[in-house]
């Protein structure tokens, strides 16, 4: 088979055009090794064939069986209160932070 290739009798351009077009299948061949194996865990994942992992079926039941429970920290309207302390409380460091930048006149230099 290699001496079909390298046929020293063809001429220069052919072996040449034949090695090199080998090259690139043989190139071609080992990126898509590449992709498939960097998109493995993905492709896996989409297939279900992904070991130790639990179908999405049983996650979906599981997570039904879930509730919120209400009441779980600050009342709504002290969250509103503290929002807007905090929104003024900003407000007011950037006032302050803009008072006690360095000015300077620039009629002052000429």
């Amino acid at each position: 088979m290699w001496e079909q290739w390298c046929d020293h009798r063809r001429r220069p351009a052919d072996v040449y055009n034949r090695l090199v077009s080998l090259l690139s299948l043989v190139l071609l061949v080992a990126v898509a090794v590449v992709v498939v194996g960097a998109e493995w865990p993905r492709l896996a994942r989409q297939l279900g064939r992904e070991p130790g992992a639990r179908p999405s079926r049983e996650r979906a039941r599981r997570k039904s069986k879930l509730r919120v429970i209400p009441g779980g920290g600050t009342a709504p309207d002290a969250r509103a209160a503290a929002a807007a302390s905090d929104a003024d409380d900003f407000v007011a460091s950037v006032r302050r932070d803009l008072e006690r930048l360095p000015t300077f006149d620039r009629d002052a230099d000429r």
